[in-house]
């Protein structure tokens, strides 16, 4: 996030964010007419569009995740070229590395609040049956799944940055400002992060579920869950850099 290419590709992923968030809607709404349930097919594209906001909120998820995995690079690669082999070496760094890259544990961990999402609205119970029902379940669950992985990454680059805090470095690294180009992209990818958070919480929350379990509205402070994520996320990724 630090040059007009880095804007230009968080403008591009938040178009493509808006274009499958409204994909989906559109393409779940026409299945509905294709399974005979052509009744509900106004009622349910309001419903994803404007009363549970799964348009936007899930835009910005998306938006935030393609913008995360195309430049997860950039934070290890400002490292690695600031501090030597060594200097890493008597750190937890390349523990920390391996954890943010380490493939099968993000997907096991995207796939466990993929089930998360998945229970706790089909506990709140969209107002709706069958398959407009399903398709709601599906985009709610992609989104706490999508979504984990981006506290994920940030997580694991606020404790590789957190591993370097004790390294003593001889050279002025500050003068040049080496590790600029970190601050500003965790800022940037941290603060959008929130606001993703932020518009799906709150768009859940204050969503007309039926609330019909023996729960009830219990199943509302869950669904705060991500937010406290989010909070604790951003606050490791502010901390103090070396």
């Amino acid at each position: 996030m630090t040059d007009r290419r880095d804007l230009f590709s968080l403008i591009y992923n938040i178009f493509i964010g808006f274009a499958a968030s409204t994909a989906y809607g559109a393409a779940t709404g026409g299945s509905l007419w294709l399974t005979g349930q052509g009744q509900d097919i106004r009622r349910y594209l309001e419903s994803y569009f404007v009363t549970f906001n799964c348009a936007l909120s899930g835009a910005l998820v998306v938006a935030t995740a393609l913008t995360v995995c195309r430049t997860q690079n950039s934070v290890p690669d400002i490292i690695e070229k600031t501090f030597t082999r060594y200097q890493l070496g008597r750190t937890d760094y390349s523990k920390w590395k391996r954890e943010f890259y380490h493939l099968r544990k993000t997907i096991t961990f995207s796939s466990s609040f993929a089930i998360v999402g998945l229970l706790v609205f089909y506990i709140a119970k969209f107002p709706f049956s069958g398959a407009a029902e399903i398709w709601l379940l599906g985009w709610g669950s992609l989104s706490y799944a999508i979504g984990v992985y981006v506290g994920r990454k940030l997580f694991h680059i606020a404790h590789m940055l957190l591993a370097l805090e004790d390294m003593k470095v001889k050279r002025d690294i500050f003068t040049e400002d080496e590790l600029g180009g970190i601050a500003t992209y965790v800022n940037a990818i941290s603060t959008l992060a929130a606001v993703m958070v932020y518009i799906g919480v709150r768009s859940s929350f204050y969503g007309p579920f039926e609330y019909g379990s023996p729960v009830g509205h219990a199943i509302q402070t869950v669904m705060l869950v991500p937010a406290v994520i989010s909070l604790w996320t951003r606050s490791r990724a502010a901390g103090p850099a070396p």
